[in-house]
């Protein structure tokens, strides 16, 4: 892989590093300082660049499979194989023909109807992948049944001792009107005596005024 897109190199080099020279239309892959690859650079992510003669020649034909094939094919099988085989093969950033055919191989040895159910249980769950499926089948989980979330088990959320009342976000004042209330200020100039003194003066004022003394 190399930015994010998928080339071939020949099956001999199975496991083995290689270099890769980008320009910009082609990739050239090189393994000991020889060539052993050309492509068209692709141009967009997740890509496929495949050569036909890269792969052994008893894969030719497997390799060749298009998407549009192994979807039928699942269909055929199951309708949850082929929701799962679709899911995979829509996920950007995996190599998606091969893990689909593995996913199909499952059939030969667990039977369609296992995978059938395998596939199932990972829907239920949302987990598309072929190692999902295939731990459900080896750990015989797609016999037993996928449990439903049960209301009666819910435990309500014990309230914080500092919690907020949700009365409190419900209340008709406007923001400027909790703030006051939460941060009183002197109406008649006398901040600069503190908080309590302030009020305290403005109370002495107010009471003045309406006594006619001020």
């Amino acid at each position: 892989m190399v930015e994010s897109s998928y080339y071939s190199v020949p099956h001999h080099l199975i496991g083995e590093t290689v270099d890769v020279r980008l320009t910009h239309l082609l990739v050239r892959i090189f393994h000991n300082n020889q060539e052993v690859a050309l492509h068209e650079r692709a141009t967009k992510k997740w890509d496929y660049k495949r050569k036909a003669e890269h792969a052994p020649p008893y894969k030719e034909s497997v390799l060749q499979c298009s998407r549009d094939e192994l979807l039928a094919l699942a269909q055929e099988m199951g309708s949850f194989i082929h929701q799962v085989a679709e899911s995979i093969l829509n996920h950007p950033s995996v190599d998606k023909l091969r893990p689909v055919r593995c996913l199909l191989r499952l059939s030969d040895k667990y039977s369609k109807d296992r995978l059938e159910k395998a596939c199932e249980r990972a829907s239920i769950c949302k987990i598309y992948s072929y190692k999902s499926v295939k731990s459900i089948l080896e750990n015989g989980l797609d016999c037993e049944a996928v449990e439903v979330a049960n209301t009666e088990k819910i435990i309500p959320i014990q309230r914080y001792r500092f919690e907020r009342d949700p009365a409190d976000y419900k209340s008709g004042e406007t923001f400027e009107e909790k703030l006051e209330k939460r941060h009183p200020v002197s109406k008649h100039g006398n901040a600069m005596a503190g908080v309590f003194n302030g009020l305290v003066s403005d109370r002495a004022i107010d009471e003045c005024a309406k006594q006619d003394c001020y």
